[in-house]
């Protein structure tokens, strides 16, 4: 007689990283972004809560765009010379007195208007929570 045998083979993968989280203390907060034209927007939050630096430094890096990496003291920047109709995602990180990027940093995307002169004025983007953002125009 025949006897059939199952053999089940599993394979576990183990996937890790450093996915370094340094608290919402030292990171930015109300990331807004406010598009003007079709060709600039401003930028603006709030100081992260705590420092070890002062005046605090801010990065502000939009991956998908080679033109921005920018460095300020500020707590808003203006950004121009932009594409109309086209989505810029951004990062904000406060940077520690040794040049650390607190992670995860805060995160804003936002879309330039077409060059119709008929598009609504001020749009603002205004993250809420992890889930939840607030536009208003």
């Amino acid at each position: 007689m025949t006897q059939l045998k199952f053999c089940f083979i599993f394979t576990i993968i183990l996937v890790g990283g450093e996915g370094r989280n340094d608290g919402d203390e030292f990171n930015p907060r109300e990331f807004t972004a406010v598009v003007q034209s079709a060709r600039s927007m401003r930028l603006s939050w709030q100081a992260a809560e705590k420092s070890n630096s002062s005046p605090q430094l801010y990065v502000i890096v939009c991956p998908a765009a080679e033109l921005f990496n920018i460095k300020t003291i500020q707590t808003s920047h203006f950004i121009d010379n932009l594409q109309p109709r086209t989505t810029y995602w951004c990062i904000l990180h406060s940077v520690s007195i040794s040049g650390y990027c607190y992670q995860p940093g805060v995160a804003i995307s936002a879309t330039t208007w077409d060059a119709d002169e008929f598009n609504p004025r001020e749009f603002t983007a205004v993250v809420q929570s992890a889930r939840s953002m607030r536009l208003s125009w």
